[in-house]
């Protein structure tokens, strides 16, 4: 099986599980700009590690470079995001389409709390340009960029620990 295809089958359950998250973080009215948001951080990390440790035990004879893992650390957050995002791009064209209108308003409530000295012409421009990438569309490209550069910190984080080298080459560095 190769990286690519375990990838993408490793990535649906860390999919599903992120975008059970965001229901309940709907059904719940949680932000997931806030520290609750770290808690999707943490499932794509759990998915990570759990995929490059299937591909490295179960696929690769227990063996797997800092490459490989982090390839495949990468290709599984591209795969989460790419699911991830269809979900968001239904969820707010055909599912909650006033969603959109509550993230606008706590984007509005946000912006005059951190730029109170804005003017009125100021602000009216700023709030039509967040209104503009405010569409199911931008929120789901948002949503794949952000799980895949998310995803590509971690995965340069967790194949630090999670590669392993063939057993010669550990017996050789130990006697370095």
């Amino acid at each position: 099986m190769t990286t690519n295809r375990f990838a993408l089958s490793a990535s649906v359950p860390v999919a599903i599980a992120v975008i059970l998250l965001s229901i309940l973080y709907y059904v719940f009215d949680i932000d997931g700009r806030s520290s609750w948001g770290y808690l999707t951080y943490a499932v794509l990390l759990a998915g990570i590690v759990w995929g490059v440790l299937q591909l490295r035990d179960k696929h690769f004879g227990g063996v797997i470079t800092y490459g490989q893992s982090f390839a495949a650390g990468t290709l599984i957050s591209l795969y989460t995001g790419a699911i991830t995002a269809v979900y968001t791009f239904l969820f707010y064209k055909y599912f909650a389409p006033e969603q959109i209108q509550v993230l606008l308003e706590k984007a509005e409530d946000e912006m005059y709390r951190k730029a109170p000295q804005l003017s009125d012409q100021e602000f009216e421009m700023a709030m039509a340009m967040t209104a503009k990438f405010m569409t199911p569309f931008w929120l789901s490209v948002t949503t794949l960029v952000g799980l895949l550069i998310i995803g590509l910190i971690l995965s340069l984080i967790a194949s630090i620990f999670l590669k392993r080298n063939e057993p010669n080459q550990i017996i050789q560095d130990q006697n370095l």
